[in-house]
């Protein structure tokens, strides 16, 4: 989410937020600074305010004493009430809630009269008393929230002083009572041992807790006065002496008086200590206070202005790349520059940036020039490898194709031999050539994929039909395993997968000595993509494990004995692998050395359409015959899909025992016989008279058997060609052939004009020899030219056009032909290029000078003859009909 954001917020946030970080802690501080000033403020006013509610006190105390001795002052009394309410109305304490209550309990006692009997008198001694220790306990409760300790040490002594000043006071009444009252001296005297008592407490705390030595040195003056020293000895003669004289009183009371006064000047002396504090201190922290938030402010100010200023020199230098960045990309123009502004780090990165920026284009056009070296190298390249291509396959065309020719002579098993060696190695050099180029067709990037519509269980059986052949002549038994339900259509590359295919089964043949080997195909439809994995697998040499790496790489083989055992050139697995990548697919091995190996395809493919569901013209069953579990196993599957049950014997007497015991079996369609030397005609035609028997044979497999059967079916094809022939046999609509008593091959003869233009002339015999061999009338040329004249001055239906011919070659003459016919409004004549060019590059120049078709050479005489034909309007045999294969 953070990377979401443009890095001009990003930069935006990074001024902003600390100084709004730096603004809370400022406002906490200035917010902390201003609480001690109001506290600082609070306790001035509390010292203030204690001003006004000191004489309230000290007259309260009158009125105390003149109760003791009954010389009580109404209006004093009435005039201190009225005092009293004005005080507590005017002047109030901060954290009050309790003074409130105070002032209404002082109200109501002054409004009582202190006056009448002692005990009324009393009552209200002790209640105003009383009253004056909940004053006290109330100030002290208001909490002292003072950071100097000199303040707060002074305010807690100043409070010691007040209680020391408030029991001094309670015992000159208590002693008052004692001297004026009846039994005063054994009533009192409990209260004035605890008054003296709380005394020395507060007198502790004040010396030794809280007061400062200034404060110390004046309480101990004020105890060296005589006055205190002679009340002192006067107090402890009534505690401790029963035989006191009380002639000393009159004059312990004045010296009381005295003693409240020099208490009182103290107290005030330490009040005004703390009033001169507190306003030393409020001055100190108000001055601290405005000069930190002058500070603060300056500070501010700088440090947004140097965000600021910093932000607005980021985006700058930011927008500057950005916008040169974009021209630069949009334009291509190197002169284009940075602007460099000042000589801080940005200018540095901006200098930097421009070097990049030249550097880039000394690369660029470096990069230009070598992707031109190399496109000329790669150009040269494959001039290289069509010239060699061409140079090879010409004269390799000579001898594949008087191989062709030689094998339809007399010749002797020793000369079939050598000429089998012959076709053979030709081949392989024919293989190496086609994947040297086919490699170097992918590396120069000319290989695109052609998605389209295909039948992929066509094209397997299609890629097996051409494998069986190979896997015959080494007796290795091959199968196509295909899923049931595979969809019919799907968007592919049909020649590229059957090119990999093909180079995988031609390795497994190659690798593989006896045993099995197994195409197939598998796969789950999602989301209307066929999910397919295509598998090779084979009993044969194997790979070792530390080798799999190395399998898919240009020019490797196992190991070198691989190489020299198998022959090839190690390119085969390169091409699948890469092809495969072209395709969006990929591949997996497994193998076990000396037990086989499985290759894996993994490609995704569009469903163009399912599978439709087979509709039998009417119920029917087949009996199979097939001692191969697997090759019935598939066979059988291939029924089930067409709804047909199948019944399935190892041997053909169990089949003939089972149809036997029921003399008119009914239900059975046909009969399914996998051919084994051992059989013989007299089996199958006793199945033949129950059901027509289908003989299903190996490919390249010699067949004894010359009667018995209706019809035979090469293996391991099946699909949709053995499932179209089960119907038609079950449902009565094949056409019956003869009964052949070996392969029928094609006797068509042909009466067409054929016109050859090659410049090479072993290639024009073998060419001009096949031709006539195949009942053609056959002109030649040896250069477009030539062709040119010979096309014009003789009636021909095809011609044979070479491409790389001295004096005018077969593009030109192509497009001149072409020019002839438009001009004479005649029938265009099929033209199909007969070349030893075979890029793809060359096929299409075939086709844009005007030609109708290509065959490579070398060629393959069937090749050859099945491209002609289908080129050709042939012209009625004159005698003989065709028959089928």
């Amino acid at each position: 989410m953070f990377n979401d954001i443009t890095l001009k917020a990003k930069i935006r946030l990074l001024v902003v937020v600390p100084l709004l970080i730096s603004v809370l802690m400022v406002g906490r501080f200035l917010a902390l600074q201003y609480a001690e000033l109001d506290q600082l403020a609070s306790t001035h006013q509390r010292y203030e305010t204690l001003n006004f509610y000191t004489p309230l006190i000290q007259d309260l105390r009158a009125l105390q004493l003149n109760a003791v001795t009954g010389d009580s002052d109404v209006v004093a009394q009435n005039r201190l009430a009225a005092r009293a309410d004005n005080v507590f109305t005017q002047y109030q304490f901060q954290h009050n809630a309790g003074f409130d209550a105070l002032a209404q309990e002082l109200s109501v006692w002054l409004k009582l009269p202190a006056s009448g009997p002692w005990l009324d008198r009393l009552d209200w001694i002790l209640a105003t008393s009383d009253w004056q220790s909940h004053f006290l306990r109330n100030l002290e409760a208001i909490p002292v929230e003072v950071d100097d300790v000199v303040l707060r040490e002074g305010i807690l002594s100043y409070q010691q002083l007040l209680w020391l000043q408030h029991y001094v006071s309670e015992e000159f009444i208590y002693l008052s009572m004692m001297m004026t009252q009846p039994n005063g001296v054994e009533l009192y005297h409990e209260r004035l041992l605890k008054n003296v008592e709380r005394q020395q407490v507060y007198a502790d705390r004040y010396l030794y807790v809280y007061a400062s030595e200034q404060q110390i040195e004046r309480l101990l003056n004020l105890y060296t006065y005589s006055a205190f020293v002679d009340g002192q000895a006067f107090r402890q003669d009534i505690l401790y002496n029963p035989n006191f004289d009380p002639t000393d009183w009159p004059l312990w009371q004045a010296d009381a008086q005295l003693r409240l006064s020099l208490l009182s000047s103290v107290i005030e002396a330490v009040k005004l200590d703390i009033s001169v504090q507190t306003q030393q201190d409020y001055a100190s922290a108000q001055a601290a206070f405005w000069l930190t938030i002058g500070a603060l402010i300056l500070l501010f100010i700088f440090t947004s202005g140097l965000g600021i200023a910093l932000a607005k020199r980021m985006l700058e230098s930011i927008r500057d790349v950005d916008i040169t960045m974009r021209k630069l990309e949009a334009a291509k123009d190197y002169s284009i520059r940075v602007p460099i502004r000042g000589r801080d780090e940005f200018a540095q990165l901006a200098d930097t940036l421009n070097t990049l920026i030249d550097e880039r284009h000394r690369s660029e056009t470096n990069l230009v020039d070598a992707k031109e070296e190399a496109e000329r190298a790669n150009r040269a390249k494959s001039i290289f490898l069509a010239n060699m291509s061409h140079e090879i396959r010409t004269p390799l065309n000579g001898i594949i194709g008087m191989s062709n020719i030689l094998v339809d002579t007399e010749l002797d098993p020793k000369q079939m031999e050598y000429l089998a060696t012959i076709k053979s190695s030709s081949n392989a050099l024919l293989s190496i050539i086609n994947d040297v180029l086919e490699v170097s067709k992918i590396e120069a990037g000319s290989v695109t994929i052609h998605p389209v519509e295909s039948n992929i269980e066509a094209l397997c059986y299609d890629v097996a039909a051409i494998i069986a052949p190979k896997a015959a002549e080494k007796q290795i038994t091959f199968e196509v395993d295909i899923q049931e339900k595979l969809p019919q259509l799907f968007k592919a590359d049909e020649h590229r997968l059957k090119q990999i295919l093909l180079n995988l089964l031609s390795n497994a043949v190659k690798f593989t000595q006896e045993g099995v080997v197994l195409l197939t195909l598998s796969g789950e439809v999602v989301a209307g993509r066929f999910n397919a994995t295509f598998s090779v697998e084979d009993s044969g040499i194997g790979i070792d494990e530390n080798q799999l790496d190395n399998i898919f790489k240009p020019f490797k083989q196992e190991d070198d004995s691989t190489t020299r055992r198998f022959g090839g050139t190690g390119l085969g697995l390169s091409i699948c692998k890469q092809l495969a990548d072209l395709m969006g697919a990929s591949f997996s091995v497994s193998s076990i050395k000396g037990s086989g190996s499985v290759f894996s395809l993994y490609i995704e493919m569009p469903v163009v359409q399912l599978q439709s569901e087979y509709t039998p013209a009417r119920h029917a069953s087949v009996v199979l015959v097939d001692e191969n579990s697997l090759s019935a196993k598939l066979t059988e599957r291939e029924c089930r899909r067409i709804k047909l049950d199948c019944h399935r014997f190892q041997h053909v007497y169990q089949a003939a025992e089972f149809l036997g015991a029921d003399p008119t079996p009914t239900g059975i369609g046909a009969i399914l016989v996998r051919y084994q030397p051992s059989m013989s005609d007299a089996q199958l035609e006793s199945l033949s008279k129950i059901a027509p028997v289908v003989l299903l044979v190996n490919s390249g497999q010699s067949v004894l058997v010359q009667s018995g059967f209706k019809l035979m079916h090469t293996l391991p094809a099946r699909g949709q060609r053995l499932r179209q022939i089960l119907l038609s046999v079950v449902n009565d609509k094949l056409v019956l052939l003869r009964e052949p008593s070996k392969e029928v091959v094609e006797t068509q003869s042909h009466n067409a004009e054929i016109l050859l233009v090659e410049d090479n002339a072993i290639n024009m015999q073998v060419a001009k020899t096949v031709l006539v061999k195949a009942g053609f009338t056959v002109h030649t040329a040896e250069d477009g030219k030539e062709a040119i004249d010979v096309w014009l001055n003789n009636e021909v239906d095809l011609v044979l056009m070479d491409c790389m011919m001295p004096v005018m070659d077969g593009f030109e003459a192509t497009r001149q032909i072409r020019a002839i016919e438009k001009q004479l409004h005649s029938e265009p004549v099929p033209i199909i290029a007969l070349t030893a060019s075979v890029l793809d590059e060359d096929i299409r120049l075939c086709y844009q000078a005007g030609m109708d078709g290509y065959v490579p050479k070398p060629f393959e005489n069937q090749q050859l003859i099945g491209t002609i034909e289908k080129h050709l309007v042939t012209k009625a045999p004159e005698s003989g009909a065709l028959v089928a294969k």
